[in-house]
Order: structure tokens, then sequence, then C-alpha cells
């Protein structure tokens, strides 16, 4: 696992915004063949889903203002 840190207090360069991509699963059509296409909340318990949210849109999270979502067009219902 690698640790990130983002430090609000120390401004660098103005910035529009900072976003995040989400994505459920990847557009592989074999995820035996590439396992590492497959993953996302789904996937994990709902404990640490909240954790990843928190850490990304908590009051000491990364912050987003920008948000992009992909769910995988081969497995969506």
């Amino acid at each position: 696992m690698i640790q990130a840190e983002v430090d609000f207090s120390r401004v660098l360069q103005e910035w529009d915004g900072f976003g995040v991509s989400y994505v459920e699963k990847a557009q592989t059509h074999d995820y035996n063949r590439w396992p590492q296409d497959y993953g996302g909340f789904g996937f994990i318990a709902a404990k640490e889903s909240q954790r990843v949210l928190h850490l990304f849109f908590g009051a000491d999270g990364l912050r987003p203002s920008i948000g992009k979502l992909f769910v995988g067009r081969w497995h969506a219902a």
C-alpha cells in the first residue's frame, strides 16, 4: 500500500478543481485473464467502502470537486 497525503495549507498554484474517477469494472471481456480489471465497491465490505469514501470526501480527505463514474458496458444491467 502507498501512503499519500495532501497538504491544503501549502499552496503551490491555483487550480480550478481536483477530480477523481471511479471505475466499478473495466472494459475487459475476460476477468480470468485480466483479474486486475475486476474491482470496485461492489466487491469489498461496506465498512471498507465507507473508509474509502471518507478518505476521499471526509473533512480530512482529498475533497475532490470533480467526479467521474464509469460502469462497464459489458456488465451493466
